[in-house]
């Protein structure tokens, strides 16, 4: 799949695996490659809060296309924008920027105009997982009854979407996880 989403963006990036856990890995650098991959997300936007980080990065890759981290004003600037990213500042950067401005992040505004079938189909191919549930039903031939699922995890600050997903008909049941700060969407049904 990854070496298919290289190919779609022109064949950029260079894919990695690690088989200690698993993983492959598409690492996309350098100015012109990730302007590539900054006019595809902005024709196609993100859904998810990932939309604020993303706008983050955009600015940053805007700051350094204008050269504004060679100087340390600038270089300042970036970094009040990194501590807004998951894991924030390394020790390193805290000890060497101390007294950074912290900066607002950018408001989480979806155009939800743009959900349609294939964002959901997107939704389930990267957080989705598939259930087959079989319980004991004594109305049933065989004393059993099947039920198929797909369940859509979303951290709590993304349940706008879950909301918007579940507009769609036959898309139902919309309830929190008690061990986490998420919801999750239950598709049982596609009448």
């Amino acid at each position: 799949m990854l070496q298919s989403v290289s190919k779609f963006l022109g064949g950029i990036g260079y894919i990695s695996s690690k088989s200690s856990d698993n993983t492959i890995t598409l690492r996309i650098s350098g100015i012109e490659k990730c302007l590539i991959v900054r006019d595809y997300s902005i024709n196609y936007p993100l859904m998810t809060y990932k939309l604020v980080y993303f706008q983050l990065w955009s600015t940053i890759l805007d700051q350094i296309i204008a050269k504004e981290h060679l100087t340390l004003t600038g270089l300042i600037k970036i970094v009040a924008l990194k501590a807004h990213f998951k894991g924030g500042l390394s020790l390193l950067l805290s000890a060497n920027f101390p007294n950074y401005t912290p900066v607002l992040l950018p408001d989480y505004n979806l155009n939800l105009g743009l959900m349609y079938i294939f964002y959901i189909c997107s939704f389930i191919n990267t957080d989705g997982s598939f259930f087959l549930l079989v319980s004991s039903d004594s109305r049933a031939t065989l004393g059993l009854r099947a039920r198929l699922k797909i369940v859509l995890t979303q951290h709590t600050i993304s349940l706008i979407v879950l909301q918007a997903i579940i507009a769609y008909p036959g898309l139902e049941v919309l309830k929190p996880k008690s061990e986490k700060p998420a919801y999750r969407l239950r598709i049982s049904s596609l009448k």
